[in-house]
């Protein structure tokens, strides 16, 4: 499929260079390319001459406009014949599988795959803050108050497209706490809309769970509300009554726990002071529910990170206007663009705490003519078991090309009991450090000084930074 965007100037759809040079001919790829949808291509002459084969999902230009192309001479009938070709290969591979699979919706939604969605919302959380409150005991905090609808709301994801999947049932959050917690604890839920009842209900507890964060009316493939335009937020802080229930709950009661559900960043500097723990859900599945009340009482450990940085105010972001029919994307973004202007975010890339803490130590590198290979140890030092995912990045010293100041390219997650220890590798190709020679139209290795940075998080104090150089 290509993408909705231009690349060096040219829509993906229409895109020669990718379709034809790099991906059929560089590639060898003998499949078919289809569009994105609706927008996917803006020109019957230039899509089909550029290497579209399929135009999605109804035909806009693809259908009559092209017959015409083709009856005028823009368009070769022999790109009509090559795209037939491909599309029919495809066809004939897919008819060789024979029935299509028959299954049930339980099949689908058997145990083990429960099993495998609550695992993937522990490992996934994201704990960015705890100042000791957490992991819970129901021995020492007999009533907690759970603030904010999303602890009371199914909250999956987007509801359009082929992300709408539903399954037979979703455990919310309150749900999943009030299931582990039984009879031991009480629990006082209030959806935030009601200051006073907020209030009341945090003063009265031993501690405070807040769930606050993002639905698919506020980000997705098309958000919902009306006179939104496309997926785009407006900008990347919670809602103003979010923020509102957190700071009555924050004044109430100073054991606050904020549980964040959603696909994308949100900004914290606003309201993180005076809370005690951040722990980032995503939106966490069926099983989201139990996932998260585990992770809260510490039947189970936090060991996700951050796939992107948190800054601290929106003027730490690339320039991005969302009602621009057009917009370039530069060079630095994320962490890359954190490095270069020494931002001082409030969560970088790659960040993410444990109930545990790791040591990384005695690290060694290596270089061939072809492969760098970094190993270490990462011993556990704290007392419960957990994971911790060590992180290779590399910086560059006299590049021929404008560089990041380091990338990452290769990670290792590592579980370990109390004060186990265990060597973790890693590794990277010589020619994935390779830029790509716009003159000579090939990628350039280079024969230069680069460095290794390994640690726990994209943060400088989190690396160790060692020197090496390929083989000649």
């Amino acid at each position: 499929m290509s993408a909705y965007n231009r690349v060096l100037g040219e829509w993906c759809g229409h895109n020669a260079p990718l379709l034809r040079t790099i991906l059929k001919k560089e590639w060898g790829f003998d499949g078919f390319v289809m569009s994105d949808f609706i927008w996917g291509i803006r020109d019957a002459v230039a899509a089909a001459n550029g290497g579209l084969d399929i135009e999605m999902p109804v035909t806009q230009y693809f259908g009559g406009l092209l017959e015409e192309a083709v009856a005028c001479g823009a368009v070769d009938p022999t790109v009509i014949e090559e795209s037939a070709r491909r599309i029919i290969r495809q066809k004939l591979r897919f008819s060789k599988v024979g029935e299509p699979m028959r299954y049930s919706p339980e099949s689908v939604c058997c145990l083990a795959h429960i099993e495998l969605s609550r695992e993937a919302a522990v490992k996934s959380s994201v704990l960015l803050k705890n100042d000791g409150i957490l992991p819970l005991a129901k021995t020492r905090v007999r009533t907690i108050a759970v603030i904010g609808a999303l602890a009371n709301t199914p909250n999956t994801g987007d509801m359009k497209g082929s992300s709408a999947v539903f399954s037979p049932y979703t455990v919310t959050p309150l749900e999943g706490i009030r299931s582990l917690c039984g009879d031991d604890v009480e629990i006082l839920y209030a959806d935030g809309t009601i200051p006073h009842e907020v209030y009341n209900k945090c003063q009265k507890s031993d501690a405070v769970i807040i769930f606050a964060g993002l639905t698919c009316r506020e980000e997705g493939e098309y958000i919902l509300k009306e006179g939104a335009v496309g997926g785009d937020r407006v900008d990347l802080s919670l809602p103003e009554w979010q923020k509102d229930y957190i700071q009555t709950a924050k004044e109430a009661n100073p054991r606050c726990i904020v549980c964040i559900e959603g696909g994308s960043a949100v900004l914290t500097e606003a309201w993180e002071a005076g809370v005690a723990a951040i722990l980032y859900c995503w939106y966490p599945g069926m099983e989201g529910g139990n996932a998260i009340a585990q992770l809260l009482f510490g039947k189970a450990n936090p060991s996700g990170k951050l796939p992107f940085t948190i800054p601290k105010s929106p003027q730490q972001l690339p320039y991005f206007d969302r009602d621009a029919e057009e917009i370039e994307y530069g060079y630095y973004h994320g962490y890359f663009l954190a490095d270069r202007e020494k931002h001082d975010v409030s969560y970088p890339f790659g960040f993410g705490l444990s109930y545990t803490r790791f040591s990384v130590f005695g690290i060694r590198v290596n270089a061939d003519k072809t492969r760098f290979t970094a190993e270490a140890m990462v011993k556990n030092i704290g007392t419960v078991a957990g994971g911790e995912v060590v992180q290779l990045y590399i910086a560059y010293e006299g590049s021929a090309v404008e560089r990041h100041k380091k990338d990452l390219k290769d990670f290792c997650k590592v579980y370990l009991e109390p004060n186990e220890e265990k060597t973790v590798k890693l590794t990277v190709e010589k020619k994935a450090l390779a830029y790509y020679d716009e003159i000579r139209h090939e990628w350039a290795q280079e024969d230069i000084q680069y460095f290794a940075l390994i640690g726990t998080s994209s943060r400088e104090r989190d690396l160790t930074r060692l020197p090496f150089r390929f083989l000649v």
